[in-house]
This record gives C-alpha cells, structure tokens and sequence, in this order.
C-alpha cells in the first residue's frame, strides 16, 4: 500500500514548466515545489535548451511525473469506483490509475493533460458477481485534461462555454467487466488538495452541455450502443516519483492545487 509525502505544491496551466536544472527556463504556468520540480518532457523541447531532450530525430523519447491515484473507501483514499449498466453495479473497492505528465506546452488557459498509462481495478465485481477486470490503455493511452477549479478561462471540452462545464474529462476509455466492454468518456471534477490532504478527482455523469455520444458505451458483451446509467467515484493522489509518499517517519502532506494564470 502506497502512503503519502511531498512539500507545498502549485499546479499552472497555461503551460507546464521544464524541469529548470536540465534544460532552462519555461513560460508561465508551472508543476513545483521548494525542493526540485515536477517534471513534464513530451515532444518539442524548451527552444533555449542547450541539450535537447524529446521531439524526435533519433531524440523521441519522453519522460514526466508519474501520478498514481488510488480509490478505496475501505483504506480512506477517496471512494469506492462504481458503474451502473442495465441494473448492474460495476464496483471496484481498490483501483489504482497511473498516469504521466503529457505536455510541457500547453498553451494560455488550456487545460493540464494527463496521460492514463494503466488502470488496476483491484476488489471488483459486476453484478455482485467477482471477477477479473481490465482497462486497456495499451492501444491508445487515456487522455485526461484539468482545468483548475472555477477557472475562467479554460475549458476541457470545446462544446463548453468558458468557465463552465467540469473540469476533467478522460477520454479513449475502455474497460472490459466480465466479458462486458464499455468504451468512451469520463467526466469528473478536480479537487484541490489541502495541507494534510491529497488532490483528488470526482468520477461524475456527464453534463448536460456535453455530446450525447460522450459517456461510456456498451461495445460488446450486453445490449451493444447502450450508455451506462450513472458512475460515482474519487480517485485521490497517492505517489507522484519522489515527491510524494512517505519514507519512515518522514511525512509531510502539503496543499496541492492547480491553478490557471
């Protein structure tokens, strides 16, 4: 089981700063703390980097903060993932999701992006029956976008008016129950961490002002075309590489927040 450190902690949007001792400086928004800060090396490296890192050119490689969430109600890390398809609960009592920090550029008031390179649905069953159950973030990563809470000037969907809206979609889902795949969208709300508190993210039903095509379908194995009828959840952040665990008696858990500028 995963326990928690780090020190204080500001998350910025508008674009996500470079790990300054390796290749320079970087625009406004950044991912930091006293001590060192987070990492996000994806594709076109910082202009003024004396080393080049990512972009191609026998250079295409990237490398990020890993964050792990975790979701149980039991250990009192958020809550408990729940699904509800053709009056069936999808309950997970223990999942993990691991994602990287995707984008180092990303732009005035655009969103943060995360992508979801695993999903373990620990302690799960469908329609109160156990089994095994997978996600599949081989083929196509999930993609999660943040924008901070109440921000005015982002927007994690384009159909949003700005400012409005949730604040975290995850897209390019797939999760398979028991021979039952759902695939598409997930929406949620970020929240900001407090000192002695994790960060977390709501799982909620899609808003109004969304497609009707973005939620979670049944692709295989029930009524095929079919929407879930609801899910619930809070993932909340358990390890970010060093910058947040606890090592013996060495524990500290900060405000993190994020933030658009």
């Amino acid at each position: 089981m995963y326990t928690r450190y780090t020190s204080a902690v500001t998350v910025g949007l508008a674009a996500l700063s470079l790990w300054l001792a390796m290749i320079g400086s970087a625009s406004a928004a950044t991912i930091s703390q006293p001590a060192n800060t987070f990492l996000a090396i994806y594709g076109k490296p910082n202009i003024n980097a004396k080393e080049p890192v990512g972009g191609g050119l026998a250079r295409n490689f990237g490398f990020g903060e890993n964050m792990l969430f975790e979701a149980s109600t039991a250990l009192k890390i958020g809550l408990n993932i729940l699904l509800t398809h053709e009056e069936k609960k999808l309950l997970s009592e223990d999942a993990y999701v691991g994602a990287t920090l995707q984008s180092n550029l990303t732009g005035e008031n655009n969103p943060l992006a995360l992508a979801i390179q695993f999903v373990d649905l620990q302690d799960t069953t469908f329609g109160g029956v156990t089994g095994a159950h997978y996600a599949d973030t081989y083929d196509r990563p999930w993609i999660m976008t943040i924008c901070a809470p109440k921000a005015e000037k982002c927007r994690v969907d384009p159909r949003f008016t700005v400012g409005t809206g949730p604040d975290v979609k995850i897209e390019d889902v797939s999760i398979d129950a028991n021979g039952l795949v759902l695939q598409g969208t997930i929406w949620g709300t970020w929240v900001n961490g407090k000192a002695g508190a994790a960060p977390c993210i709501k799982l909620e039903n899609p808003p109004a002002s969304a497609a009707a095509d973005q939620t979670l379908f049944d692709t295989q194995g029930g009524t095929v075309g079919l929407a879930i009828a609801g899910i619930d959840g809070e993932m909340c952040l358990i390890s970010a590489n060093n910058d947040w665990f606890r090592i013996g008696s060495a524990f500290n858990e900060p405000a993190i927040t994020i933030e658009n500028r």
